[in-house]
């Protein structure tokens, strides 16, 4: 840190210059102004990491349709202009 109380110092998101008293690190090491610091989060500590309790089951059984015996070929002239 700084022994100066007048040093001042860059901000690595903005790059605008800070008095380096009021400069804080952010979750990846950066030295970064207050309004660019995004808080405590970190891997164990951010929001989007926080259960809800409820489960999720997106597991489809079945995603693909039952086709059976039926079986129609495409050729390309099916799809091309006439």
């Amino acid at each position: 840190m700084a022994s100066n109380k007048r040093a001042l110092a860059d901000c690595d998101i903005c790059g605008f210059t800070y008095p380096h008293r009021i400069m804080k690190f952010n979750s990846y090491g950066m030295l970064v102004c207050p309004d660019d610091h995004d808080g405590a989060y970190d891997l164990k500590n951010h929001p989007q990491n926080k259960s809800t309790g409820s489960k999720d089951d997106e597991n489809i059984p079945d995603p693909r349709p039952d086709l059976g015996d039926v079986y129609v070929p495409v050729t390309t002239t099916d799809w091309l202009p006439t």
